[in-house]
């Protein structure tokens, strides 16, 4: 069988194959979906199948013969990867939306945001804690592939990408109970205590995997410390804020240090 009959018989097969989906998807999802779940479902089949096509289309091209006719070689292989996307524009763009509707709300994007920095910079220290080339090599990949749908997300989503950016701002307001500040001092207390037990754990520095003990003490402190560093960032604008505040227009101190204040006065004449 020559390269013809192969080329001709992958592009007969992709497009049976796959056209009936994609006009499924092109003429009973050009309207959005009722919830985030069901718009990233069908935006991920939409994206498999139309990637799928134009791979094979891609290849069918490459496998043709014509050595004396590569400006009609590069058309094909243009008309191959925009066919299919052109297809299903429709579909991507109104699941799109709603995808973006549903992130775009402030509970829903400070929460993403806050679990991807805990993921990112907990998986970051286990590493640093945990010295096993398949566990750095396997959190490498999982680490890239989050940073990269983070990506695509703040690319993709425009008010997804507008919450995020409004923590950075004069006037950030962060509205997950998750950041609060009693979580940040019982996690402080929690790794003051917790850090104690390194060496118990921990013999020479090194903590190895297995279900050991020096794996459960990485994992919770590296947890703790990563969630702690998350709500410092997430409240990095509001921190700043408020210090300005008290430079401009000193105030009365916190009720906490007034509280402290009166516990150590309690004790001082016992």
């Amino acid at each position: 069988m020559d390269r013809y009959a192969i080329s001709a018989a992958i592009a007969t097969v992709i497009t049976c194959v796959l056209d009936r989906g994609l006009d499924h998807a092109r003429s009973e999802w050009s309207s959005p979906a009722h919830s985030w779940p069901a718009a990233l479902y069908r935006i991920l089949f939409v994206m498999l199948a139309g990637g799928i096509w134009s791979a094979g289309l891609l290849l069918s091209v490459v496998l043709l013969p014509l050595p004396h006719l590569l400006w009609l070689k590069i058309s094909l292989a243009f008309f191959a990867l925009i066919i299919p996307w052109t297809i299903t524009w429709t579909a991507l763009t109104a699941q799109r939306r709603r995808l973006d509707q549903s992130c775009g709300r402030p509970l829903v994007a400070q929460a993403l945001l806050f679990i991807w920095l805990i993921v990112e910079m907990g998986g970051t220290f286990l590493v640093s804690y945990i010295h096993t080339s398949p566990m750095r090599n396997g959190w490498n990949d999982i680490s890239s592939v989050l940073a990269i749908l983070m990506s695509i997300g703040v690319v993709c989503l425009p008010t997804f990408r507008r919450e995020m950016v409004k923590l950075l701002t004069p006037r950030a307001c962060v509205v997950i109970k998750l950041a609060s500040g009693r979580a940040s001092w019982l996690l402080f207390v929690f790794i003051c205590v917790w850090s104690h037990l390194k060496l118990a754990a921990c013999p020479a520095g090194q903590c190895k995997a297995g279900g050991s003990p020096g794996f459960v003490w990485a994992a919770l402190y590296s947890l703790a410390f990563a969630w702690l560093f998350a709500i410092f960032l997430v409240q990095y604008a509001s921190i700043v804020r408020w210090f300005n505040q008290q430079n401009r227009e000193p105030g009365p101190p916190p009720a906490w240090v007034r509280r402290f204040v009166r516990a150590v006065r309690r004790v001082r004449p016992a």
